[in-house]
């Protein structure tokens, strides 16, 4: 259940080709008020800091 009217997935390319089209879909499901966007980092942990 999505309250807002945003979202932002972040995924990286390992994942994104797998999931990313069926997350979207998920999340928009039904509610065509919801935005989806999405960031899609390169592979590995030096990435996975903010």
């Amino acid at each position: 259940h999505v309250k807002g009217k945003r979202v932002l997935v972040v995924t990286n390319t390992k994942v994104a080709p797998l999931y990313l089209d069926k997350v979207v879909d998920a999340l928009t499901r039904g509610n065509s008020n919801v935005s989806v966007d999405s960031v899609v980092l390169p592979d590995g942990e030096k990435y996975k800091d903010m």
